[in-house]
């Protein structure tokens, strides 16, 4: 999604709902540990799938890498959490992060990327 001019994005881009949850770890009752995973925050966001790159060799095995990419406002508690306890659930299916970034250090919005061939149904 095109920034118009300095750190604006149009709010209507901004038109899908999506929920980040974090990880936490609850006893399994039989003295080991499951992961669970929580609903913390729902924001609006601008979405993005086009994105892909193609990995490989003539002749060889190729892969196709494809990035969803999630824009949305800038959030301090987003933006300082670690990737790894996190999570982006989108459409019914949770994305895992790969990567965030806070669009032009300007602390208005923040990009964040997923793996779009690696997702759980929710």
């Amino acid at each position: 999604m095109p920034i118009k001019k300095k750190n604006i994005i149009d709010a209507g881009h901004m038109n899908k709902q999506v929920s980040l949850q974090t990880k936490a770890v609850v006893g399994d009752g039989a003295g080991g540990i499951d992961p669970v995973w929580t609903d913390w925050l729902t924001v609006w966001a601008s979405v993005d799938d086009s994105g892909g790159v193609i990995y490989g060799a003539v002749n060889t095995h190729t892969e196709t890498i494809h990035n969803l990419k999630f824009i949305i406002r800038y959030n301090e508690l987003i933006y300082g959490k670690p990737i790894s306890q996190m999570r982006i659930v989108y459409l019914d299916r949770a994305y895992k992060l790969r990567n965030i970034r806070n669009i032009n250090q300007s602390n208005y919005y923040l990009e964040i990327v997923c793996d779009g061939n690696e997702w759980e149904s929710v």
